[in-house]
Formats: structure tokens, C-alpha cells, sequence
């Protein structure tokens, strides 16, 4: 008997409605799910076949029953807005990550994001057959999956834009990136931020507090990126000839380990980022092989016997190789276009990360302010009357607040996240 998808809708009481459409089997023709049908509930596996389309509204929830699927072998389209998004999540009435599978997406498949919610997943995203198409997410959160992105074979690409993945065991975990790009996002409380065997672009992104690492990989081009509060913030595995990767203008600091350098033939375009302030290790190398190019970097210090001292190499151990970094940069105020960066416990931003209001406690006098982004693009300049700033509208990802108090220059980062 020929599996098809079944539909129960549309339960009236008086004048309220309540409505829910129970799915499964195949989609054999283009079909659309509809906000009036939400919530979707997969009750069993759903295959979008060859050619067809399966559009999802702005506004619908997708349930998954535990161990369930939407796999698309045709096309997919889940584009939600910014006041109606969409979510795929667990059906279970205590859902935990892993609770349901993932949305598959096989050879030649199609698809678009925006404005959605995965989470409690195994696998959020998967990639199983070797697509060569491109994979577009913008405005998306992955959160409390195993794996929020996850690539087997992907010879296509993926573009994300202005996402969140948090408290996944993975945001993204990739066999290989290198056609993907990764732009405007936010990382944090996962495990493993990234984790792929190397990436093509990531930019203007923040890794925040995650367990393990922010970003593991290497080869292609690391701009404008910010990791704190990680175990390990960024593990880069540098490499030689046209795999030669590179890091410029990211800012590395406040994690137990900063920088850890892997890889055969440690070579990279390191150059104007901030690694310093971080608790065992600035930097760590672990590649056997000498010349790990650090020059033209800002180390929190002038002192090159104390900016050694937080590097680990071979002169602490003969089985590594040297981390050369002389010479290194003294005027390191201009990399994020700040004078100073100030950050005196009296004047805390909460809630961070936010996705609504912030303030700034220990101000209790209007001031001025202006807000940057992680590139210090200028994104607003006002004024707060009570200590209140107003970022609702702006997309998610880090931002830098700059406040003038008394003759100096007050920067908090802050993140945005939704």
C-alpha cells in the first residue's frame, strides 16, 4: 500500500478554534503547510520527492514525534519573518536533544531558511548524499541539539547569515566547510561551536562560553571574529601552499586557552588580531613543526619576555615546534576603532546576551552612547536618559557599546541575540 501524508484539521469550540494536522508518509506534489494548520505533528517519517516543493509558512510550528524526520529529496522552503517565525521541535512533553532526527537533505535537494527555530534534535540540519546546491539560513537558532548543522557530504554549499546556535553539543559539525560561508553570528554554551576539518569563510562572528572550543578547523579566512569566555577559544589548524588558511582582525581573549595551532605544516596570514588575557595560554601550539607565523599582533603588552611567557611552544616543549611573534604591535587601540577599552566592574551591561533592552548599571546620569559592530561600523548614536538602550531591531550577532564618561572611552561588548 502506497504511503501518503495524512491529515486531521480543524477542532471548533465556540468561538475559539484550535486547529492541528497530523502528517506522514510522501509528498508526491508541490505542497504548502499553512499557519491555519499549525501545529504540523510527524508522526511518521515525511519524504518530499524529486522535483516537488514543500513550503512552510511563517508562522507554523512543526512537531517531530521522538525518532521522526522530514527528509527532502526535492525542495524545501521555510521562510519565515521577523514578527511570525517558524520552529521545528520535539513533540515529546519533556523534550531533551535528540528527541526527534533531523531535516535531511539528499542529492540535488534544495532549500531556504529564514526566521527559524530548530531545536531538541539529533541532528538539525543534515546533509546525507553529497548535494551540490547551496543552503541558505538567515535570522535561524539551533538550539539544544546534539548537533545543530551536521555535513556527511556536502559539494554544494551552505550560507549562513545572522544565526544563533546554543546549547547544542555542536552548533556546526562538518567533515569539511570549504565551500560554506558563516557571517554575523553567535556561538555560545554549546560544547563545539565549529567543528569542521576546514572552512572557506567566517566573519564577523562571536564564540561565547562553550565547554570545549568556539571554532576548531582550519585553511580559508577567519575576519572579525571575537572569542571569550571559551575552554579553548580557537583551534586553527594551519596549512601550507593553496590550503594556507588566515586570521585578521579577531579578538581572542578571556578564554582558559586562546589560540591552540595544529596542523602538518603550521603556516597562515595571522596578522592584527588581539590574543591576550587568556587564563593558561595565550597561544598553544601543538603542531611538531617550527614557524608559526604570529608577528603584527597585539598581545595586551609591550613586554616580550611576559607576551612569551603565555605562549606554549618548544621552548617548553622539545616535541613541538616555535611560535615566532616579533615583531609585534604596540598601537592596538585602532583595530576595533576604540581609544581605550575600559571595563571597571562599577558599570556591568545586563542583561547579556539580550534580545530586547540592555543596561548599563552604575550610570545614573544621561549619557551618550554609540554602538559598533564587531568591524566598528557605526550602527547607532543616541542618547540614555536611564540607562536603558533600545536593541530590539538590531540583527543578531556582537556588537561593541561605546559610552563617553568624563574624558574616557567606556567598551562593553555585548551580543544580540535574536
Amino acid at each position: 500500500m502506497k504511503s501518503t501524508v495524512l491529515f486531521i484539521i480543524l477542532i471548533f469550540s465556540g468561538i475559539a478554534s484550535w486547529a492541528q494536522t497530523y502528517v506522514s508518509g510522501g509528498i508526491y506534489v508541490n505542497t504548502t503547510w499553512t499557519k491555519t494548520g499549525s501545529p504540523y505533528i510527524v508522526v511518521g517519517d515525511v519524504a518530499v520527492f524529486e522535483t516537488y516543493t514543500l513550503t512552510i509558512e511563517p508562522g507554523v510550528e512543526v512537531r517531530f514525534r521522538d525518532g521522526k524526520m522530514l527528509d527532502i529529496r526535492g525542495n524545501l522552503i521555510a521562510n519565515g519573518t521577523k514578527a511570525d517565525s517558524i520552529k521545528f521541535t520535539s513533540d515529546s512533553a519533556a523534550p531533551a536533544a535528540g528527541s526527534w532526527q533531523y531535516i535531511q537533505f539528499e542529492y540535488r535537494s534544495k532549500a531556504s531558511f529564514s526566521y527559524c527555530t530548530i531545536e531538541y534534535s539529533s541532528k538539525g540540519i543534515y546533509y546525507n548524499s553529497g548535494s551540490f546546491s547551496t543552503y541558505r539560513f538567515s535570522h535561524c537558532r539551533f538550539s539544544y541539539n546534539f548537533e545543530g548543522i551536521s555535513s556527511n557530504e556536502l559539494y554544494g554549499a551552505q550560507r549562513v547569515d545572522s544565526s544563533v546556535f546554543s546549547y547544542n553539543t555542536y552548533g556546526i559539525n562538518s567533515t569539511s566547510m570549504e565551500n560554506d560561508t558563516v557571517t554575523h553570528s553567535s556561538f555560545f554554551g554549546n560544547k563545539y561551536g565549529i567543528e569542521s576539518a576546514g572552512f572557506s569563510s567566517i566573519s564577523h562572528c562571536d564564540f561565547h562560553d562553550n565547554s570545549v572550543v568556539g571554532l576548531s578547523g582550519g585553511s580559508s579566512s577567519l575576519r572579525h571574529c571575537s572569542f571569550f569566555n571559551n575552554e579553548t577559544g580557537l583551534q586553527f589548524c594551519f596549512g601550507g601552499g593553496t590550503e594556507a588558511g588566515s586570521m585578521i582582525s579577531d579578538s581572542i581573549t578571556n578564554n582558559n586557552i586562546g589560540l591552540v595551532i595544529c596542523g602538518g605544516t603550521p603556516y597562515a596570514i595571522c596578522r592584527f588580531n588581539w590574543i591576550y588575557n587568556n587564563s593558561t595560554w595565550n597561544v598553544k601550539n601543538t603542531s611538531q613543526y617550527s614557524g608559526a607565523d604570529l608577528r603584527d599582533n597585539c598581545w595586551g603588552s609591550t613586554d616580550s619576555a611576559f607576551i612569551e611567557s603565555k605562549i606554549y611552544d618548544g621552548k617548553d616543549d622539545i616535541t613541538v615546534g616555535l611560535v615566532y611573534f616579533m615583531p609585534f604591535l604596540t598601537n592596538c587601540d585602532s583595530i576595533l576603532g576604540v581609544n581605550k577599552h575600559l571595563e571597571p566592574e562599577a558599570h556591568e551591561l545586563f542583561p547579556n546576551p539580550s534580545n530586547g533592552i540592555i543596561r548599563l548599571s552604575g550610570m545614573d546620569k544621561a549619557f551618550t552612547y554609540e554602538i559598533l559592530s564587531c568591524n566598528s561600523t557605526l550602527i547607532r548614536k543616541g542618547v540614555s536618559l536611564n540607562s536603558a538602550i533600545e536593541i530590539s531591531d538590531l540583527d543578531c550577532g556582537l556588537y561593541f557599546l561605546r559610552v563617553c564618561n568624563k574624558n574616557r572611552v567606556l567598551v562593553k561588548k555585548f551580543i544580540k541575540t535574536n
